[in-house]
């Protein structure tokens, strides 16, 4: 930071982004660096051009929107935004919430988690279906455990990703708001379990932690081939 520049982290709850770090059970967690949302403040008198895209407080603080880490040595490192809009690798912005509340809307989704960085040139999903989607294809999820790889989770894998294909289409997603690859889960984000907020947002910061190994291996998959006659996943 400049001399003349005041910065100070913040809590991010919505997010899981403690100044003072916490675990799943909510207890201060010393091995994780402190996180929040960056709020800087310049000399007094200092002013800003009209339009900025910042919030400014009452006290003179700029709320960044950024959620910023610091180290050991008091720098700070830029890890999230507070509106959960990244940039994908392909220059295209995404707003990640956004996206999730249109896929969410699909009758065949109990919850989902979609995850892109700009790292990254699309977005891929942790998918729970509603309880017994793909009957009709004798297909149940209750029937396959979590990350199974036998033919069934796979046939299940295609049947989701066709539904939330139509499901993109239904709500006018450009192409790179699509989500390419999937992970179906039977496992449903709690509260008690540290994935969603008391409010039942997901804290993407912990369901990045808890979905990370398997985020980076659908990475690694080529993107999934759907067949051309796709049959309807809506309800």
């Amino acid at each position: 930071m400049f001399p003349c520049i005041e910065a100070r982290l913040v809590d991010a709850e919505e997010l899981g982004y403690f100044v003072r770090p916490r675990n799943a059970k909510g207890e201060h967690d010393p091995n994780e660096r402190p996180c929040g949302e960056l709020h800087l403040r310049g000399p007094p008198g200092a002013r800003y051009p009209e339009g900025s895209k910042y919030t400014f407080g009452p006290d003179g603080w700029i709320y960044t929107g950024d959620i910023a880490e610091m180290d050991e040595c008091g720098r700070f490192k830029i890890i999230d935004r507070k509106k959960n809009i990244v940039k994908l690798s392909i220059g295209e912005s995404v707003a990640l919430e956004q996206v999730e509340s249109l896929y969410a809307a699909s009758p065949i989704v109990a919850q989902l988690f979609v995850y892109g960085d700009a790292t990254r040139d699309y977005l891929v999903a942790i998918v729970t279906p509603v309880e017994g989607f793909g009957k009709e294809l004798d297909l149940d999820p209750s029937a396959s455990k979590d990350g199974d790889s036998s033919s069934t989770q796979m046939d299940l894998k295609t049947a989701t990703l066709l539904a939330l294909e139509e499901q993109a289409k239904f709500v006018g997603l450009k192409g790179y708001e699509k989500i390419r690859n999937i992970h179906i889960t039977n496992e449903l984000f709690t509260v008690e379990g540290g994935i969603l907020t008391p409010t039942l947002k997901v804290r993407r910061k912990d369901a990045y932690k808890k979905y990370k190994d398997i985020i980076e291996e659908l990475y690694q998959m080529p993107i999934p081939s759907l067949p051309s006659s796709e049959p309807s996943g809506r309800l």
